[in-house]
């Protein structure tokens, strides 16, 4: 899903997002970490991999604004994706839920996303 938010017909906050259910990230390049479902785990992990990048003139609010839309879309589920055993969730909601192990959000700054 991509996104777009934008003050004045002017678009400063480009976001992309992808779901997941586990992965690796390296760390200035020499340190890798773990994130997600590990086979040993009876619970499925689901995550969020957001791709962020700001214009010129993006203001506090309109990243406050970003932010909240994100925590509260409705796309997580912590069983199959389709396969009808979980609803879609938001990522607030699955933290209301005491649920926080089961979910993570990744952040990535990428500046390509506004032309």
């Amino acid at each position: 899903a991509k996104s777009s938010s934008d003050d004045g017909g002017n678009n400063k906050i480009h976001l992309v997002l992808q779901r997941y259910r586990s992965g690796r990230i390296l760390i200035n390049e020499e340190t890798w970490i773990t994130v997600g479902h590990a086979p040993e785990q009876q619970q499925q992990h689901c995550g969020l991999l957001i791709y962020v990048s700001f214009a010129t003139g993006t203001t506090e609010a309109m990243v406050e604004r970003a932010a909240q839309t994100l925590v509260n879309l409705s796309v997580l589920t912590t069983g199959l994706w389709g396969d009808g055993t979980s609803q879609q969730q938001s990522l607030l909601d699955i933290v209301a839920q005491q649920n926080h192990r089961a979910t993570s959000l990744i952040l990535c700054p990428q500046a390509n996303l506004i032309s």
